[in-house]
C-alpha cells in the first residue's frame, strides 16, 4: 500500500499471472479479485482469526462459522513498515 501506484500494480498483476498460469501454480484461480491488496481493516480481521484459531479459541464453536466468546477470545496486534492494526472482540460489533 506504500509503493506508488504504478509500483503496485505491476506486481499484482505479475502475481495474478503466477497464480492464472496452471503449470506453475496448483490453485483454482478464476478471477483477478482472488489476487489483491487488502485494506489494513481486512488484514487486521485476518491477523485477529489466525491468532484465535491458532490459540484454540474459535474452535469449540466452529461448526461451521465458528463463533468467539469474551471469555476465550485474544486481541490481536500487528505493527508492519508502515501501519499498525489491532483487533479485539466485542460481543455488540461486527468484526469489521
Amino acid at each position: 500500500r506504500e509503493l506508488p501506484l504504478s509500483k503496485r500494480e505491476a506486481i499484482i498483476q505479475a502475481v495474478r499471472r503466477y497464480l492464472a498460469n496452471n503449470e506453475t501454480c496448483p490453485f483454482a484461480f478464476k478471477s483477478n479479485d482472488q489476487a489483491r491488496i487488502i485494506a489494513g481493516e481486512e488484514e487486521a480481521a485476518y491477523a485477529w482469526t489466525a491468532v484465535n484459531f491458532v490459540t484454540g479459541a474459535l474452535l469449540e464453536s466452529a461448526w461451521g462459522s465458528g463463533t468467539a466468546t469474551p471469555a476465550r477470545a485474544y486481541g490481536s496486534l500487528e505493527m508492519g513498515g508502515g501501519s499498525s492494526q489491532i483487533a479485539f472482540f466485542r460481543p455488540e460489533q461486527d468484526i469489521l
